[in-house]
């Protein structure tokens, strides 16, 4: 059965170009995610590979009930050393919400990326630490959201990682 993830990587502030509104993020670094009752690993053999994120939606903050949810699109995806990285391309000036996080990445106030896919998870495993892991497996992204990282001691939101 598959089920609904969401995972978050670094979005890099320095590579926002205002005038073409494009910018590079790692969508996955397939790190570990301690989602609090155990850690979540990604089978990479499985994973979905890059080329699956060309042409993904970005959206606001995983929002999907609107069209105005979206905000614009992966153009390119490559595997590297981190893992994946994408090229986002924002929708065109005048689209209201595609402006609004426009500016909010040029004032650095959007510091995360977080991608929603699906996959499988396996059997919980117990590891020699004591803790228990569990691999995600045949992991395919569904989109790619941009969204605002705050210290919280929630697990769901340490898991996400913030823009160099």
């Amino acid at each position: 059965m598959s089920e609904t993830f969401t995972r978050a990587a670094t979005a890099r502030a320095s590579s926002w170009k205002p005038e073409t509104r494009t910018f590079t993020a790692l969508a996955t670094s397939y790190a570990d995610v301690n989602r609090g009752t155990y850690i979540e690993g990604i089978d990479r053999s499985t994973a979905a590979p890059a080329s699956a994120y060309v042409g993904l939606p970005v959206l606001n903050s995983h929002r999907s009930g609107d069209a105005r949810d979206a905000v614009g699109k992966i153009t390119a995806a490559r595997e590297t050393a981190e893992g994946v990285e994408v090229d986002i391309q924002l929708l065109p000036e005048g689209d209201a919400s595609a402006d609004a996080m426009a500016a909010r990445i040029s004032a650095g106030v959007l510091n995360a990326v977080s991608i929603g896919g699906s996959g499988s998870l396996g059997p919980a495993v117990r590891q020699s630490d004591g803790t228990t892991r569990r691999d995600l497996r045949n992991m395919r992204p569904h989109e790619v959201s941009l969204w605002l990282l705050y210290p919280s001691p929630s697990p769901r939101d340490r898991t996400r990682s913030r823009m160099p």
